[in-house]
């Protein structure tokens, strides 16, 4: 906390994270101009916080809702490249600063991303000139080839389904475990049970958050020790899995992250130093491949999400058609029968006339 009140160590933060991201075009971190321990200036960053973004469009999702059956909810009305941008970026920004940078920003949650568009939000169509914008870098996590490899094996067990492997990486996250060998056998039990109910690996919908609220929980009773720097990256997985759950239900942040996830795991976990190394260059000359893999899979969940709102959209419009038609034929029937029934109704009411014969 000391350290996020002295300014200069922030102008410190954005330099560094500015030079991280120096070649992603649509990242930007505001840009320090000038700085002391107590005062900063930086640049003016434009845009709007995504959690604004997202109480808009939970706004128009209930007013939509009033008066009908089926609930509308926020995902079904934020327009469907918004919502790509959104989620894409912000887990790519995680994996990219715990895979290559070692350094994380400590409060990476919605409220501290801006989304800068040239169109207003609610009519983008695409993301062509759109942005994001990362702010409030008093924080930031640095840490270790060590405790990176040891939280991307927690992220690799929910991945894999693995209760064991979550046990033994969480029991690294600290070097002062005191636990002797039968507390140890415990955790990694409970972590095991855990893991066969919540956690059965990729491609099963994995609720991260739902899983990772297990593991703290799990800690918290067993006394486990974590440092400061594995709580932080706990965190943040929580808010961005949070904020994706928020935006589109469907989109899971373990899937999508498996082909850069899987392979550095699989490089870069086991071994010696050396092998460790080795591995580490073969993940870097890899990672450009890699990415684009979850590029492509990101592009196929999003335009069958696409697909499927345009189908949803039709079909109720037929609905609709079929429904304003059905009432129209039921009018028109209903005023034929008594236009051709009036007479004869009438017929049988009027009286008989008595005719007088005329001499």
């Amino acid at each position: 906390m000391a350290a996020q009140a002295d300014l200069d160590v922030e102008s410190h933060h954005l330099d560094v994270l500015n030079d991280n991201f120096r070649r992603w075009k649509k990242v930007n971190f505001p840009r320090p101009i000038y700085s002391t321990s107590s005062v900063i200036i930086e640049t003016f960053a434009e845009g709007r916080i995504v959690t604004s973004i997202l109480d808009l469009f939970e706004t128009k999702a209930n007013l939509l809702s009033k008066g009908r059956e089926e609930e509308t909810r926020l995902t079904d009305v934020i327009p469907v490249e918004l919502a790509k941008f959104i989620v894409t970026k912000g887990l790519s920004l995680y994996l990219k600063m715990l895979l290559v940078d070692n350094l994380m920003h400590a409060d990476f949650h919605s409220g501290n991303i801006m989304v800068n568009s040239p169109a207003e939000i609610e009519e983008v169509l695409c993301d062509v000139g759109r942005s994001i914008t990362v702010v409030d870098a008093g924080m930031v996590a640095e840490f270790d080839e060590e405790e990176s490899l040891n939280f991307i094996g927690l992220l690799a067990s929910l991945g894999e389904g693995d209760g064991l492997l979550a046990a033994n990486a969480v029991l690294k996250f600290s070097k002062k475990q005191n636990l002797s060998k039968k507390q140890i056998k415990l955790f990694q039990q409970d972590m095991i049970e855990l893991f066969a109910e919540r956690c059965r690996g990729y491609g099963t919908d994995v609720n991260v958050g739902n899983v990772l609220r297990g593991v703290l929980t799990l800690i918290r009773d067993h006394r486990v020790c974590i440092d400061a720097n594995y709580a932080t990256l706990v965190v943040n997985a929580l808010n961005l899995e949070g904020m994706a759950r928020r935006i589109c239900p469907d989109y899971n942040i373990i899937d999508m992250s498996r082909p850069l996830l899987g392979s550095y795991f699989k490089l870069c976990a086991s071994g010696r130093s050396p092998k460790r190394k080795f591995g580490q260059l073969v993940f870097k000359t890899i990672l450009p491949f890699q990415y684009v893999k979850k590029v492509v899979s990101d592009e196929i969940f999003f335009r069958r999400r696409q697909s499927m709102r345009i189908t949803i959209r039709r079909t109720a419009s037929l609905a609709l058609k079929v429904s304003f038609s059905a009432v129209a034929i039921a009018a028109a029937l209903q005023s034929f029968n008594n236009n051709v029934s009036m007479p004869y109704n009438e017929h049988r009411n009027i009286p008989k006339t008595k005719y007088r014969r005329v001499s």
